[in-house]
C-alpha cells in the first residue's frame, strides 16, 4: 500500500502545545492538566498520539506528505518530519492556510495524489495485492483513527 498525509503533525503534544494558551487563554502550566481531562473524556491518550514515530515503526510503504508552507496551525516543520521519518517525499504547497493545499489548486493536488498513487501501487511486489499492504500497526491504537475494513466510515463502506 501506500500513504498521502495532508497536513498532519508529527507530534500532538508538541502541536497542541504551541496553541494551548491562546486558544484556550489558560497559562501553559495546566496544559497536563488539559491533556489528562482529554484522556479522561475521550479514552483515547492524545499526548502519546506521534504519527512521525508511528511511520519509523511500520513497515516501509511509499509516503507523500502535502503540507501548506503558510499553515499557522501545524507547522511546516512537522510535515519535514513526517516525511524524514516515512523516507518519503514532501510536497510543500504555496497555501497559507490549514489544509489549505487542495483548495489552492484543486486540479494540481488531484493531478499529483493520482500520479503519486499510480506509481507507487504500479511498483508493488509481484503477486502482491497492493491495495492490501501491511496496515499500519501502531494507528491500531487509536480506535477513532483506524477502522475495520467492514466498518462504515460516514456512512460509506470501504
Amino acid at each position: 500500500g501506500a500513504l498521502v498525509v495532508d497536513s498532519s503533525c508529527a507530534d500532538f503534544r508538541d502541536m497542541m502545545g504551541r496553541h494551548f494558551s491562546r486558544a484556550s487563554r489558560l497559562p501553559r502550566f495546566f496544559f497536563p492538566g488539559a491533556l489528562l481531562a482529554a484522556r479522561l473524556l475521550t479514552g483515547e491518550n492524545l499526548a502519546a498520539l506521534r504519527p512521525a514515530a508511528m511511520l519509523r515503526a511500520n513497515p516501509p510503504r511509499p509516503v507523500l506528505v502535502v503540507h501548506s508552507q503558510g499553515d499557522r496551525v501545524v507547522p511546516l516543520e512537522h510535515a519535514r518530519a513526517l516525511a524524514e521519518a516515512a523516507g518519503g517525499e514532501l510536497w510543500a504547497t504555496r497555501s497559507a492556510a490549514h489544509l489549505g493545499s487542495y483548495a489552492a489548486g484543486p486540479v494540481a493536488y488531484a493531478a499529483r495524489v493520482i500520479a503519486f498513487f499510480t506509481a507507487a501501487l504500479a511498483a508493488a511486489p509481484a503477486g502482491q495485492d497492493p491495495s492490501r499492504g501491511e496496515p499500519l500497526a501502531a494507528l491500531g491504537t487509536f480506535r477513532h483513527l483506524v477502522h475495520p475494513p467492514s466498518e462504515p466510515i460516514d456512512g460509506v463502506v470501504r
